[in-house]
């Protein structure tokens, strides 16, 4: 089995984000989460959470799988009083450019499940074998 297949890209994009000095003078380590914050967890300000939407291939050479396309969703949620989620947008915005992800789809809104302005973005790729 290749590398890829045991690769957790997920695993990935939170550590790049986690060991980055300019997020974390935005959020607290403790504040990011994969796939699901635990309900205690929901009202802290600012929190983020990084899910992996897609995962397919996308490439082959040879008859042989070379590439994976894949996308993840990060969002940011934090109290107006807090400051604003676009600018922990932004910074992870760069980091996921600079870890070969580019944003597609932003959704920056309110939230009224949690009170919180929410910032929500797609970001895409390709990993290679």
């Amino acid at each position: 089995m290749s590398e890829i297949f045991t690769r957790d890209i997920l695993n990935e994009v939170y550590e790049a984000l986690v060991n980055d000095e300019r997020f974390n003078a935005l959020v607290p380590t403790e504040n990011v989460w994969t796939t699901f914050i635990p309900e205690g967890e929901r009202s802290k300000s600012p929190v983020v959470r990084i899910n992996q939407i897609d995962w397919r291939p996308s490439e082959y050479s040879s008859d042989k799988q070379i590439q994976y396309q894949c996308e993840f969703q990060i969002d940011v949620w934090m109290k107006q009083e807090d400051g604003s989620p676009f600018i922990i947008g932004q910074t992870i915005q760069q980091i996921m450019a600079e870890n070969l992800l580019q944003q597609t789809t932003p959704a920056f809104d309110y939230d009224p499940d949690t009170e919180m302005l929410r910032d929500g973005r797609r970001y895409a790729g390709y990993i290679n074998f």
